[in-house]
């Protein structure tokens, strides 16, 4: 039972350190919707990254009295953006590799 427990601990840790998420503000500068790819540009560096399949492209909506509102999906997700427009960028690395897990765009309303 013990020598069980040990290796779950294991397992567990070694998952959780290959995961993480980061979140950063960036300029949109090319959407490669084809390839699932966004090239942004990050403190005054261009930097492309995949797209999820799943990612999740969204607009925060209008909230009522000083509270945010709820998530808006932009309709044509990937397709749907435009270039010149700020966003906030979640990216998820597992083994070694950054992927695009959420865009939220900050200046546009979703269409």
């Amino acid at each position: 039972m013990l020598r069980f427990m040990l290796t779950v601990l294991t397992v567990s840790g070694l998952c959780a350190a290959t995961v993480r998420a980061d979140d950063f503000k960036a300029t949109i500068k090319k959407i490669d919707s084809e390839k699932s790819s966004i090239t942004l540009l990050v403190n005054g560096e261009e930097k492309t990254l995949p797209v999820s399949k799943d990612a999740e492209i969204y607009a925060i909506g209008k909230g009522k009295k000083n509270k945010p509102g709820p998530k808006e999906p932009i309709s044509g997700g990937l397709s749907g953006l435009k270039a010149e427009v700020e966003v906030t960028i979640t990216t998820i690395k597992s083994n070694d590799r950054e992927v695009v897990a959420a865009i939220k765009v900050e200046g546009m309303k979703k269409k």
